[in-house]
């Protein structure tokens, strides 16, 4: 299983995740960069997309979200640092695929039925704390004039509740900004979070969906906590067909 296909969009979105079968498909982990260019070769001719119009980001755990358009099609296809510097993409073009990279962390796909607008987030636990979702959604509808209630979500695979433990001084600021149902102890569920902050904002609960599979667990995943799996990442990617 060399992806995992995202289909609640409807057929004129493609979206999906790669997998550990596929390989690590990020430059910036670990050393063997002909191993990431196989992987992204492959991608590129599974989806019948040239790999110079693929646009990725060099990501930082910021909540900085970019609009891209053909213009930067191909910003970090050959290289991490040649991406958008942002954790979250959106465009309104038809055939501009654009991808994060994650193990444990969770892409977020969205999808703006009415204005043709599809974007992803990538969603680890400083971004999340730091609203990312909220952020993002937050300046695409303001940005885009969208009624929230149009936004349809999908949260791809990502570390579970049970094995994302956070510091204390974390814990205690989620809990003052009234994120108190995201938290068991000290163990983090970050797609909730992440949801959370959608719903605040008027996105309908309806209208988001989830993956299972947890990267911990999960044997087709890369996982940064799970030290006995090959190190490496795994990209989502989301674009608007014509």
């Amino acid at each position: 299983m060399k992806y995992i296909n995202v289909d609640v969009f409807g057929d004129n979105v493609t979206a999906l995740t790669t997998t550990l079968e596929l390989g690590n498909v990020a430059f910036q982990v670990g050393d063997n960069h002909d191993e990431v260019k196989e992987a992204r070769t492959t991608v590129s001719k599974d989806l019948g997309i040239d790999i110079n119009d693929f646009i990725f980001t060099y990501q930082n755990h910021t909540t900085i979200m970019h609009q891209v358009t053909a213009v930067h099609k191909g910003m970090g296809a050959h290289s991490f640092e040649s991406g958008v510097y942002a954790d979250a993409l959106y465009t309104k073009e038809y055939n501009v695929p654009i991808g994060v990279f994650h193990a444990d962390c969770a892409p977020i796909f969205f999808y703006v039925p009415d204005h043709k607008i599809v974007g992803i987030i990538h969603a680890g636990v400083k971004g999340s704390i730091d609203e990312i979702t909220f952020k993002s959604l937050f300046s695409l509808i303001i940005q885009e004039n969208i009624d929230p209630r149009s936004i349809r979500l999908h949260f791809g695979p990502s570390l579970k509740q049970t094995h994302q433990i956070i510091k204390p001084e974390e814990a205690e600021y989620l809990k003052m900004h009234g994120y108190n149902n995201c938290l068991e102890g000290l163990h983090l569920d970050k797609v909730k979070l992440n949801v959370e902050q959608a719903l605040r904002l008027g996105v309908l609960n309806e209208n988001i969906t989830y993956s299972d599979m947890d990267t911990y667990e999960n044997d087709n995943l890369f996982s940064f906590a799970n030290k006995e799996k090959k190190i490496g990442r795994m990209a989502s990617i989301i674009f608007l067909k014509q």
